[in-house]
Order: C-alpha cells, then sequence, then structure tokens
C-alpha cells in the first residue's frame, strides 16, 4: 500500500530535496537494469545450465519484477515532477502578488 507524506523544507532547498527523492530510486534502477539484461538471457535459454532451455515461468516472474522496478522508479520521478510544478507555480504566484502591490505589470 502506498501512501502520501507531506513534509517541509526550505525554498532554497526544494530542487536539492528533489534530487535526494530521486537518489532513492537508485536500487530500484540497479534492480531494472539487472532484470533487463537477465530476462532476455532467460528468454534466449542463456541461464539455464545444460544449454538453450527457456523456463517460461521464470521469465514471467522476472518480467513481473522488472515491471515492479520501473513502477517504482516512475512513481517517484512523477512525485518529483509535482514537487517541481507546485514550487513553480508558487513562486509564480509570489511574482504575480508581488508585481500586483507594486502596480507593475505583469506579462
Amino acid at each position: 500500500m502506498r501512501v502520501k507524506l507531506s513534509y517541509s523544507v526550505e525554498a532554497d532547498d526544494v530542487f536539492e530535496e528533489a534530487a535526494n527523492l530521486i537518489n532513492r530510486s537508485g536500487s530500484d534502477m540497479e534492480d531494472a537494469l539487472s532484470a533487463f539484461s537477465r530476462v532476455q538471457k532467460e528468454l534466449r535459454g542463456e541461464l539455464d545450465e545444460e544449454g538453450a532451455m527457456v523456463n517460461p515461468t521464470k521469465a514471467l516472474e522476472m518480467i513481473e519484477g522488472f515491471r515492479l522496478a520501473l513502477f517504482n522508479i516512475d512513481s517517484r520521478l512523477s512525485e518529483v515532477a509535482h514537487i517541481i510544478q507546485g514550487f513553480e507555480a508558487h513562486k509564480h504566484a509570489n511574482f504575480v502578488a508581488a508585481e500586483q502591490e507594486t502596480g507593475a505589470t505583469v506579462e
């Protein structure tokens, strides 16, 4: 089960924190790269010790693991994209409000 967490950081630290969140996907990225290679080898029969035998059940399990790793990476990237979009929208809203207070025009 996935849950949504919320916490605050200083405005100057938003992008650094976004980078840290992406970095936490490192093990999923390693898993995905490994699965990418291993599932192909399984489908070619290269992982069979006796030679050229494909284990379809094992291949399907490997594909499912590969998909899960990709899902975890995609979810983390989506979360970071939303953080950046929200931060940029907040900065823009503050800029517009400041411009309206000074009477300047906003393009």
